[in-house]
């Protein structure tokens, strides 16, 4: 029934000009930037939600559907989109890339890892529909039509089925926003007895497709086939900007299944968040939940090695995947980050990532560059073999836009007692944990002291900053200000960091009599500010020994004069 199902979900998106994009699924590192008018272009992400009302016998109550679309080139005339389509009561999951010509719809050939070719589709029996727009956004001009107007959309076996402009002006309101749009319809009976519907809404700003439904029905005399019939909204539609993992923030959602010797397969859901992020480390708290158990634990990642810190693999990697790698494999190990890794390398290059006890590197060797891991374009890798009394595999796959893990596959076996442990998961989405918290200013030191600074002398400020709060974006830069006109106008100077948190800072030396004030100011990744409180020191005036000296001649010539003046009396 599922391949049934399969089948007719492709038939019934492609008449309805419901190719749908990458799934629920789909998600990766981004920050987000603000719609552009002018669609489509690289890197635009369109998010639908919707159900699939009724279908076959497969279907007797709404099931949600979760639709993606993510461009991921752009030329003159060429489009290539990441699209899938995502139903998780029925476990159905189909992705592909899709490629569209602006004024012809899809075109062919399809790229090898496309899937079935979106284009081209049997339709219970009948000959092939081609699809004529892509239904993701209207290429033309939207200004320029009419009520009454028909815009091809579908070549059925050489005949033309047209959508019909309804509205120029139509109010839709979605989860996305409201919005002002062109409405279409396409309502026919084609051979063989099939009605056909579709309703098209399409953004009149930015011709992004809004909202839309789709159904077939066999009108023939006595036919018990049922309705088939959907609907999808748009939820949002943003411009990505892919950011490199990992950063302080970052929660990642994955969901797989383990299995541990003798148990049944569990399904397994991940949620991973980078709570601290600083030059030193990456602090990683992450919980793994099965309807069995459930272990919440942190692991902390050396920035400069992007190993696990051995100090932690106990409470750490010792709760799951350390603990069956010791049980079945026979010793421990240290392991890089199993949450990011490589965006780029080359087919047969070999990254190291466990380290056993006994010095021994694990590596992995990649095998594609441009793997489609489910709707997401990798660089996959793997090694398999025997490690000490166990055969050992382990495969990944990283983003090739931000390094997040995607996918990967633990599975051990010991071939002397025959257990096995087998974990997989898949990245299900991503977003961003806000942090609102200010950096912390531990300590200010100054060298040489207040009362010891001399004329021309530099004067060294050093600063203990530190991330404050549950989420660490990580410091972004500390700044010396001081002034030497008592705050009326400040100098800025970018501290130097010099490890285990601290920064430095250097004034520059100034003249005999020159009261300095100055601040620290720490800033965070998420721009949160603070500031340390005023500090100060003064350079010593020299001593006035030209005045006194003038001074005591003055005073000679005016007692001088005064004796001259009594003496001729």
């Amino acid at each position: 029934m599922r391949g049934r199902l399969k089948g007719s979900l492709v038939m019934i998106l492609l008449l309805s000009s419901l190719v749908l994009a990458s799934s629920a699924y789909t998600s990766s590192v981004y920050a987000q930037v603000e719609i552009k008018e002018k669609v489509p272009y690289k890197n635009l992400l369109l998010k639908y939600a919707g159900k699939i009302l009724r279908w076959d016998s497969a279907v007797t109550e709404p099931k949600d559907l979760y639709v993606d679309a993510l461009v991921l080139e752009v030329s003159d005339e060429i489009v290539t989109v990441n699209e899938a389509i995502s139903v998780p009561e029925l476990g159905f999951m189909q992705n592909r890339k899709a490629s569209y010509n602006l004024t012809s719809g899809y075109i062919l050939p399809q790229p090898p890892d496309a899937g079935p070719p979106p284009i081209m589709n049997q339709m219970h029996g009948y000959p092939n529909a081609y699809l004529m727009l892509p239904p993701w956004w209207f290429p033309y001009s939207l200004s320029e039509l009419s009520v009454g107007d028909e815009i091809p959309a579908f070549n059925l076996t050489g005949k033309i089925l047209n959508l019909k402009v309804k509205s120029v002006d139509a109010k839709v309101s979605v989860p996305a926003g409201t919005f002002k749009c062109v409405q279409a319809l396409l309502n026919m009976t084609v051979q063989g007895g099939l009605n056909l519907g579709v309703i098209l809404y399409w953004d009149v700003k930015t011709g992004i497709t809004t909202k839309m439904m789709g159904w077939i029905k066999n009108m023939t005399e006595g036919a018990t086939s049922p309705i088939h019939e959907i609907e999808l909204t748009l939820t949002s539609a943003t411009t990505l900007t892919p950011r490199p993992a990992p950063y302080g923030g970052l929660s990642a959602q994955y969901i797989g299944v383990v299995v541990w010797n003798t148990t049944k397969p569990l399904p397994l859901r991940i949620n991973m968040i980078v709570s601290r992020y600083t030059v030193k480390g990456v602090m990683v708290n992450s919980t793994w939940t099965t309807p069995n158990w459930n272990l919440t634990y942190a692991v902390i990642y050396d920035k400069s090695t992007n190993l696990t810190r051995l100090e932690d693999i106990e409470r750490g990697w010792g709760d799951l995947i350390h603990r069956a790698f010791i049980q079945h494999v026979g010793q421990p190990m240290i392991i890089r980050s199993i949450w990011w890794g490589p965006m780029d390398g080359e087919v047969g290059e070999e990254i190291p990532v466990i380290r056993l006890k006994n010095g021994t590197w694990l590596n992995l060797t990649i095998f594609d560059t441009d793997f489609q891991l489910g709707p997401h374009r990798a660089v996959a890798s793997r090694m398999n073999g025997t490690v000490d009394n166990a055969y050992f595999e382990f495969t990944t796959g990283w983003s090739k836009d931000t390094g997040l893990t995607v996918g990967f596959i633990i599975n051990i076996v010991n071939k002397e007692t025959g257990g096995t442990f087998k974990i997989m998961a898949q990245l299900k989405e991503t977003r961003v944990l806000p942090d609102k918290t200010p950096p912390l200013i531990l300590s200010v030191k100054q060298t040489p002291k207040s009362e010891e600074v001399k004329e021309g002398e530099d004067v060294k400020v050093s600063a203990v900053v530190v991330e404050g709060g549950a989420i660490q974006s990580g410091i972004k830069n500390v700044t010396l200000r001081y002034s030497i006109d008592n705050g009326q106008t400040w100098k800025r100077i970018r501290m130097t960091y010099k490890g285990d948190d601290l920064y430095e800072g250097i004034i520059p030396g100034q003249k005999p009599g020159t009261k300095v004030i100055y601040v620290v100011e720490a800033f965070d990744e998420s721009s949160n500010q603070k500031s340390s409180s005023q500090l100060s020191y003064s350079i010593p005036g020299k001593f006035p020994w030209t005045y006194i000296i003038i001074g005591i001649i003055i005073v000679a010539i005016v007692v001088a004069a005064a004796l001259l003046k009594l003496r001729h009396r």
